[in-house]
């Protein structure tokens, strides 16, 4: 899905994404293989990833992350975290409510009562 979209979101996991031309043509290129030196680490509290491309023209690109984003060791920055954030709660809470919490959950640190927080969020 990443390389059609760039960027995924919970509004890509959808059948008719799913079934797209684009998407099914790309999913025939895609090969996972489990690799055995990865499998001896475990998963330990992030998954650990190979990715390797090779082009049409034959050259090849390999990839390995041992930190997930969103990981501890590699954490999101905050504009990712909140726009993150804010694809979540438009699921559940009005325009006007995630705006609210935005400005709030910038001020996090600094608020001594999250009763309001919490008013919004409900």
């Amino acid at each position: 899905m990443t390389l059609s979209e760039k960027r995924v979101t919970l509004d890509h996991f959808t059948d008719q994404k799913v079934l797209d031309p684009v998407i099914v043509s790309l999913k025939k290129k895609v090969n996972l293989i489990v690799d055995s030196e990865l499998a001896k680490i475990g998963y330990r509290g992030t998954f650990n990833t190979i990715v390797k491309i090779k082009m049409n023209d034959g050259r090849k690109y390999t990839k390995r992350v041992d930190h997930s984003k969103g990981s501890p060791e590699n954490p999101l920055y905050e504009d990712e975290l909140m726009d993150k954030y804010i694809n979540c709660a438009r699921r559940a809470l009005s325009e006007e409510k995630v705006n609210e919490s935005v400005k709030m959950l910038k001020d996090l640190p600094q608020m001594a009562d999250l009763t309001k927080l919490i008013s919004v969020l409900s």
